[in-house]
């Protein structure tokens, strides 16, 4: 027996143990990686249904043209969303949100009161970013 394993025989069981330990945490970090990888090139790969309803049009023309013009580079959701986007059809998407918004937040009762809650929320938040639309709650 102790020709067949002279490496592992020089080690001890500590040794031996720890070493395992190490190429398990290094195939479990690899394993992350490539899972990591996998899900970033499937939610690349998978269009929202957000998205496909834009192309179809079934959120609007002005949804449908700011689809187009994300699909092609021109702009981003982020930049329509966040203002960053100038375009008519970015304007119309944020006036239309904020208009369902206020009707919202106009709603009597606790969801109403939580609306309003998240609404100021974000508003706090852009301000610190200097994005608050208007300047102003």
């Amino acid at each position: 027996m102790s020709g067949s394993q002279p490496s592992g025989e020089q080690l001890t069981a500590g040794q031996r143990m720890a070493a395992a330990f190490a190429r398990v945490e290094q195939a479990s970090a690899a394993l992350a990686q490539v899972v990591r990888a996998a899900d970033e090139r499937a939610a690349r790969d998978e269009p929202s249904r957000r998205e496909e309803a834009a192309r179809r049009g079934q959120l609007g023309p002005h949804w449908q043209r700011a689809q187009v013009r994300i699909d092609a580079g021109q702009t981003t959701l982020e930049a329509v969303l966040g203002g960053d986007d100038t375009s008519p059809e970015a304007v119309a998407i944020r006036e239309a949100a904020r208009a369902e918004l206020r009707r919202g937040a106009t709603q009597p009762g606790e969801d109403g009161a939580l609306l309003r809650e998240g609404i100021a929320e974000i508003q706090d938040l852009l301000r610190t970013r200097g994005t608050a639309p208007g300047g102003s709650a």
